[in-house]
């Protein structure tokens, strides 16, 4: 991406809350969170890698920003000096923390599995299974509410 926009510096840059990014396709939401990412690792050299999570809805634009992300960390580290903070970001890059919200919340429920009451080794259900459920439980609420006559 050449130029990027006010609004795209303002969420690269705010670093005292969260930031969600959203536009339609090809605006460059992919490069300004690689952007924001890297911008907060530069501006806070004593975080952890694993400290910034970035999260979309797809698998292809979490893959596209682990690629992204693993060659700007990778290309720094390439760069800096030995006590440089790349060097650590570049040999913990299997934890970078960049995924789907199904991801998220899966990896967030299987590491409270027991606080949560669920079996750890649960399966996220792929679309297809989801909407085939979400079916059967309409189909099951109407046939509920006519046996009730309501």
């Amino acid at each position: 991406m050449s130029q990027s926009t006010a609004s795209q510096q303002d969420a690269i840059r705010i670093q005292d809350r969260p930031v969600i990014v959203e536009a339609g396709a090809g605006t460059g939401k992919t490069w300004t969170l690689v952007e924001r990412f890297l911008h907060l690792l530069e501006t806070n050299p004593a975080w952890p890698l694993e400290s910034i999570a970035a999260v979309t809805f797809t698998e292809k634009a979490a893959r596209e920003m682990r690629t992204r992300l693993r060659a700007a960390i990778v290309e720094r580290a390439r760069c800096a000096g030995p006590e440089s903070p790349w060097l650590a970001h570049r040999r913990g890059l299997e934890r970078l923390q960049v995924g789907t919200i199904h991801g998220l919340c899966a990896r967030i429920l299987r590491e409270n599995a027991i606080a949560a009451e669920i079996d750890p080794l649960f399966n996220v259900l792929d679309e297809r299974q989801a909407e085939a459920l979400q079916e059967e439980a309409v189909r099951q609420c109407f046939i509920e509410l006519v046996e009730a006559d309501d």
